[in-house]
Parts: structure tokens; C-alpha cells; sequence
């Protein structure tokens, strides 16, 4: 039957006619997954003058599929597919995330990964080649600073049966079409990234350390760029300063661009344009010791910068992280500490926090964080450490019933980011002021309210918003305190079908309401799954 439904995917997806025999063997694999959930503030956004509506239920599912062709030991192919997220009851019919609503048949097939694994002949050195899930080493969730998919060639060399390097080459954005010469055309558009991974597993215990370099071309960032009409997906605000990413959305258009395009202009085109390309580096190491059995010790560390000829776009800091863990018969507890650095509160020197490409989510928690095992249920107030640190009291895979498992997380954590880091304040030429509400990306203001009260004389227009332009990732001060409760369960109904309940809520008290409402309320969740494997 696996081979039935594999075959049809492909000529469905690919030829559109039936695949001729071959002597590969096809396996296809991947998860069906339904999720329906309840939740009320989670973005923090309840009372205030910058009300919010949310609609509190929702329905949805994700399919993937991966299909293999394999020619033998030393060669596959490899298709994944991905139908979703698709909200049910939302979509029209084209696009991703379409097909939710009344008649369904939405054009949503996604390819998430193809590539091909090869062996060179006759030694340990393996080649994966193409669009691929690629992902710095971790122990403790998911790596902050990069696990994505990407187009990529990557290089796996078993040394010896202890030692272990793994190099790659992943092309993240190249912004224009090749060998087409017009006008104005933008240079510098790609953004390329140099990786070495090296892993050793000893008696007891496995390190693995890696190092990244990468060229970041200064229009990757261009969102006001358009190929045959279509706005293409800009970089990451986590690259760059946070000064930089609020520069360029006011410069590149919209209608904050009539109010604040002049003094902004100066800065995305001079100061901030000081740079064809901006250099990039991480370097990162990470650990298990179970020599101490019931004993498990993880930890994790890394540090990153982003260079630039003015200290204003510079970005660089770090971040650690441990977790030691007990084995009882019943469950495991768990202990974590992570801490990622902050803003100093001065825009002119730069971003103080670590950059960060494309982080996964950094699964902490099953709420606040993208933790969850359910797809559409996570990732709620924050996807990376940086400007953060916490302390997390665990008991996982806790079980009084066959089948039936349970996880307790408590997560208590403040900021890093100076109080002062919610305001870009006086920027040559020009003493203007850019404020940041929470600095969640969720966020929504009014620029009219906002500038009002902080005694500028300029008229907006009325109703005015301007989404997502809090000061990026600077979501918690050192006056901020958060706080995260989840109890997860888990029962096997069947070996590759399992119902899942999580029941979550997280809260912020800002102690200071200069940037921020003071009434911002609590966040619940309780959001039930079903996953089936194949």
C-alpha cells in the first residue's frame, strides 16, 4: 500500500502521468496531524486603547509525506511534501494554507525537501545535495540561531567510530534573477552561509562544536524589492540591529512613509547602507554526559556577530544554557537555566543580542515557545532566547498508566534588555524617536495615540496602524517578569496514532508602563491533537 500511495504523489506532483518502472525501491513515510484549540490573549493584547479581537477556537491540520528512492546503500533520492497548515473553514484556493473553507480542492502542495544522499566509492565520505532540514548541533531544544530547511550542499565524513565532521554550503536568499542586466538593478541580493560541524562521542559522554561564516548582501533585506510584480520574502530582522529592522519597513513604503520617510531615508541608505555585504560568524559547543546514570547533564553555548562599517547596524552577543536531568522509574525531573544577552538601551552602538538566522523555534515550552508537539499551537510569545533568561522546573515522561504519559514544565524568566532598549531615541542627523510597544511582532499600534503621548506635534493619519513595529526581539526589560505553566499528556491509542492534550498559560507583569500597558492579562491554552504516523 506504501508504495501504491508513494507512486501516485510523485506523478501526480511531478510528471502528471504514471512513473515507468525502475529497480529503485520507494518507501514513502509521514503524519497526518489534526489539531483543535482554544485560546484566550495570547498575544497580550486584551484591554488597552490598542484592543485587539482574537477569535478563541480554532481547527486545523498539516499533512507531509516523504517519499524515498533508493538505489541502493549508497544512493536515494528524497521528496517531502507538505499540505498545510491548512485552518479549517479559512483559505481560498490557491496558495499555501488554502482549502480550509466551504467546496476545499485548495492548490497547496508544498515541497519542503528534495535532495539526494550519495556515498563516495569506497570511503566513509557521504554528500547530501539539495533542499534539506539542516540544523546546528543541540542538546537542549532546538538550536537558537539556525534549523530551518534550505537549499544547501552538505558533506558527512565518519572518521573514525568516536569522530565525526560534517561541512556545509547553504545558499539562504539570493534576492534577483541571473543574467537578466535592467536598470537599477540591485546588487549584493544573496545571502550565503559556510558551516563546519565537528562530533565526538566518548565513554560516557559526546561533544560536538561548530563554526559558521556568512555573507549577508545588504538588498536581502530589500522587502520594497518586487521580481514580475511580486514582493519577495525578506531576511530575518534577527541579522541585523533592531535599528536597522525598523528603518527599513518605514523607508520601504506603506503609508508611514509619507509621515517618517525623511529622516529615515538618511539612515537606510547611508549609515545603514555603509555595506556591499555584511559579514557574519558563529561559533557554538554543546555536550551530553550520561557516565553519571540516573544522571543526564546537558548544556549548550554559542556566540555571534554580525559586522559593519557603522556600529549602529553592528549585532553581536550570546548565549548559554544547562539542564541536568534525574531518571526515576515513573518520570524524569528536570532542571534548566539558560540565559541570552540584551540591549544596553543605546541604538548608536549596535544590537547587544546574538544575531540569529532562522532558530526553529526554540522549543522551551509548549506555549509561550515553539515546544508543542502539535502544529498551530506554540510559538505564542517568543521563538528565541535572545534578551532573555529563565529557570524551568520539568517532570517529564511521567506515567501511572500504560500508554499514557504526562509532561509538567514551569518556566519562570525576566529580561536582559535594559528598559531604556524599548526607545530609539535621537539618531543623527535628526533627534527622533522610534518607540516600541512590548516589542512582540505580534504587536499593533496607533501611531497617532502613540506620538501624541509622547508630546510629538506630528498629525497622523487617523487609525493609522503600523503592524509589527515593536523594537524586534526586545520583548522583556530587566523590570519584566514572565511566567509559564504547561501540563502536557500524551495516550498511545495505537503504535503510530496518538491523542494529544496540552493546557497551558503564561503571564507578564512589565514593571514599567512608560512603554508598555500595565493591564495586560493572563494567556490560556488548552488545545487537543490527534497524530498519526505512517
Amino acid at each position: 500500500m506504501k508504495k501504491i500511495i508513494a507512486l501516485a504523489l510523485v506523478a501526480a506532483f511531478l510528471f502528471g502521468g504514471a512513473l515507468s518502472a525502475s529497480a529503485a525501491e520507494v518507501k514513502a513515510k509521514g503524519e497526518f496531524q489534526f489539531t483543535f484549540g482554544y485560546t484566550d490573549n495570547p498575544n497580550l493584547y486584551e484591554n488597552g486603547w490598542d484592543q485587539e479581537s482574537e477569535d478563541g477556537f480554532y481547527a486545523s491540520q498539516r499533512t507531509r509525506v516523504q517519499v524515498d528512492f533508493i538505489s541502493s546503500e549508497m544512493l536515494r533520492g528524497v521528496l517531502m511534501f507538505e499540505i498545510g497548515t491548512i485552518q479549517w473553514g479559512r483559505g481560498g484556493a490557491v496558495g499555501r494554507g488554502s482549502g480550509g473553507q466551504l467546496g476545499a480542492d485548495g492548490v497547496n502542495v508544498e515541497t519542503k525537501r528534495a535532495y539526494i544522499d550519495f556515498m563516495v566509492p569506497n570511503t566513509e565520505l557521504m554528500f547530501r545535495v539539495g533542499i534539506q532540514g539542516l540544523a546546528l548541533p543541540q542538546y537542549i531544544t532546538t538550536n537558537p540561531i539556525f534549523d530551518d530547511d534550505v537549499a544547501a550542499v552538505a558533506a558527512v565524513w565518519q572518521i573514525t567510530d568516536q569522530f565525526g565532521v560534517t561541512a556545509f554550503w547553504a545558499r539562504l536568499y539570493d534576492q534577483d534573477v541571473n543574467n537578466v542586466f535592467t536598470k537599477n538593478s540591485r546588487e549584493a541580493d544573496e545571502f550565503d552561509a559556510w558551516g563546519l560541524i565537528l562530533g565526538y562521542t566518548g565513554d560516557g559522554f559526546e561533544l560536538q562544536a561548530y563554526g559558521v561564516v556568512a555573507s549577508v548582501g545588504r538588498n536581502v533585506f530589500a522587502s520594497d524589492y518586487a521580481i514580475n510584480g511580486n514582493v519577495i520574502n525578506n531576511a530575518p530582522a534577527g541579522i541585523l540591529s533592531p535599528a536597522h529592522a525598523l528603518a527599513l519597513p518605514l523607508y520601504a513604503g506603506g503609508a508611514t512613509a509619507n509621515y517618517l520617510g525623511t529622516p529615515w531615508d538618511y539612515y537606510y541608505d547611508g549609515i545603514l547602507r555603509d555595506n556591499a555585504y555584511y559579514p557574519a560568524w558563529w561559533v557554538g559547543l554543546g555536550g551530553q554526559i550520561d557516565m553519571f546514570d540516573p544522571i543526564v547533564i546537558m548544556f549548550d553555548a554559542a556566540y555571534g556577530a554580525v559586522e559593519a562599517s557603522n556600529d549602529i547596524a553592528r549585532r553581536a552577543g550570546w548565549y548559554a544554557a544547562a539542564e541536568i536531568d534525574y531518571k526515576l522509574d515513573f518520570a524524569t525531573l528536570g532542571f534548566l537555566g539558560f540565559y541570552g544577552s540584551g540591549e544596553d538601551g543605546s541604538w548608536t552602538n549596535g544590537s547587544e543580542q546574538m544575531p540569529v538566522v532562522s532558530s526553529g523555534g526554540f522549543g522551551l515550552t509548549t506555549f509561550g515557545f515553539d515546544g508543542s508537539s502539535l502544529d498551530n499551537a506554540g510559538d505564542a510569545f517568543a521563538n528565541d532566547p535572545a534578551g532573555k533568561w529563565g529557570l524551568a522546573f520539568m517532570v517529564k515522561d511521567l506515567t501511572f498508566i500504560e500508554d499514557l504519559t504526562h509532561q509538567i514544565r514551569v518556566l519562570f524568566m525576566k529580561g536582559t534588555n535594559a528598559p531604556s532598549s524599548r526607545m530609539i531615541a535621537a539618531l543623527p542627523p535628526t533627534a527622533f524617536n522610534i518607540w516600541g510597544y512590548k516589542g512582540n511582532a505580534l504587536a499593533a499600534f496607533n501611531l497617532t495615540n502613540m506620538f501624541a503621548t509622547a508630546g510629538y506635534p506630528w498629525t497622523f493619519q487617523t487609525n493609522q496602524f503600523f503592524p509589527g513595529a515593536g523594537v524586534p526581539n526586545v520583548q522583556l526589560t530587566t523590570e519584566d517578569t514572565y511566567w509559564e505553566v504547561n501540563f502536557d499528556h500524551e495516550y498511545k491509542i495505537y503504535e503510530n496514532l496518538a491523542a494529544i492534550l496540552e493546557l497551558g498559560m503564561f503571564d507578564v507583569q512589565y514593571g514599567n508602563d512608560t512603554w508598555v500597558h500595565a493591564d495586560t492579562n493572563t494567556a490560556w491554552k488548552a488545545v487537543f491533537g490527534l497524530k498519526y504516523k505512517f
